[in-house]
């Protein structure tokens, strides 16, 4: 029997016993600490921040105003205040836990309406040296709170941010201010012996406006919508003072502020001279600066006219020698007060793109020279349709918009 026969043989009668005893153990000998999920604050119950309000396991509650969730879904206070457990109508099938500002809130607020928030116990009107003199005791005490370096440097910065905002704002107010008071706006808009029968107050009242107003306007270019937000935002919080004011001094309310904006307005709504700045007041869309209103219509057709002018006028070079260039750049020029009037930043832009092209069509007087010893002509390539081939022609470097980028307007 051959060696390799012997070996299979071998293997095949050769088997392993078990030589130690198999372990063995009772069932259910491990029993782990309950998660202590569920509702861990009762309706209307005080907290303050960061107290658990919800253990769960999923979001069987959703988080709503004044909370905030961890990666486990536990959902947290982020500002002292009542607890409330409701239904958002806009989120029918999901239930929601928040927390009040004030045992007499009620949530949810108003989609539309601005968010309850309070800063301290402080009212936040930066134009008061008291209340600022406060606001700022208050922003240099609240890192005591915070020990860790890179914490603090963290609410150094955001205090000094806010104080910089704060001092931008009211800066900006003083400029606005003053500069009504120097160019005699209100005189030259409604005349010198009308603005001599207004009280401090009802000044006050109009410069404030017109503020708000020019702040409106810069974004949206739509005086009739500036003035009515302003409007309406004045009224909401001559409102809100009133509720202020009537309301008890019960210590939940009374440290309770809804601001919708960093600061309170101090006027009170006037009707008359509110009407009279719809009717008469209106701001030049490239500086912003109050000039007196003129209908709608009449400003298209200004506005029609102008483009109609300015295209009509052919053919130029791009030199200040050239008459109809500098017709066109005098016409387009931001000191003219019919530029201001009807244009803003992005029409006057694309209106200028327009009539000034890159490279300014061959066909037009002076784009092609003959004179090769022209210093100003460039030799170039360009194709001729009618023969359908490329010729070499000069071509003068004022037909070109990069050389007299700084003749542009």
């Amino acid at each position: 029997m051959l060696r390799k026969d012997l070996l299979v043989n071998f293997n095949t009668i050769a088997k392993r016993t078990a030589t130690k005893r198999a372990g063995g153990g009772k069932t259910n000998n491990k029993d782990s600490a309950g998660r202590a999920l569920g509702a861990k604050k009762v309706e209307l119950q005080f907290v303050q921040a960061n107290e658990v309000l919800m253990k769960q396991t999923g979001t069987k509650f959703f988080g709503g105003e004044n909370t905030y969730s961890g990666r486990d879904h536990t959902i947290n206070s982020s500002a002292p205040g009542y607890v409330r457990f409701y239904i958002d109508p806009f989120h029918p099938k999901k239930r929601f836990v928040g927390v009040a500002l004030s045992k007499d809130s009620v949530l949810p607020r108003g989609h539309f309406l601005p968010k309850e928030r309070r800063f301290n116990s402080i009212k936040l009107n930066p134009r008061e040296k008291i209340e600022m003199k406060l606001i700022n005791n208050l922003l240099e005490s609240a890192p005591r709170f915070f020990t860790h370096p890179r914490e603090q440097r963290k609410i150094f910065r955001i205090q000094q941010n806010m104080k910089d905002r704060i001092a931008h704002y009211d800066a900006k107010q003083t400029r606005f201010n003053n500069l009504i008071k120097e160019q005699k706006v209100l005189e030259g808009l409604w005349g010198e012996d009308f603005v001599k029968t207004l009280s401090a107050e009802e000044n006050q009242f109009v410069v404030e406006f017109l503020y708000l107003m020019q702040n409106k306007f810069e974004y949206s270019h739509n005086i009739d919508a500036a003035f009515e937000y302003t409007k309406n935002e004045i009224k909401y919080d001559n409102k809100l003072q009133e509720k202020r004011s009537a309301s008890p001094t019960d210590v939940n309310i009374k440290y309770q502020y809804i601001i919708p904006r960093y600061y309170d307005y101090s006027v009170k709504y006037n009707e008359a001279l509110a009407k009279k700045i719809q009717e008469t007041v209106d701001f030049n869309k490239l500086d912003l600066n109050i000039i007196k209103k003129i209908p709608s219509q009449e400003k298209e057709a200004k506005k029609a006219q102008l483009i109609e002018e300015v295209s009509n006028i052919k053919p130029f070079l791009y030199t200040k020698n050239n008459a109809n260039f500098k017709k066109i750049t005098s016409m387009l020029s931001i000191k003219n007060a019919l530029i201001k009037q009807v244009f803003d930043n992005t029409e006057l832009n694309q209106l200028k793109n327009k009539l000034f092209p890159e490279v300014l069509p061959s066909s037009w007087e002076g784009v092609l020279s003959t004179d090769k010893k022209d210093r100003n002509a460039i030799a170039k390539k360009m194709y001729d349709p009618d023969t359908k081939t490329f010729e070499d022609v000069l071509v003068s470097k004022f037909a070109f918009k990069d050389n007299a980028k700084d003749l542009l307007l």
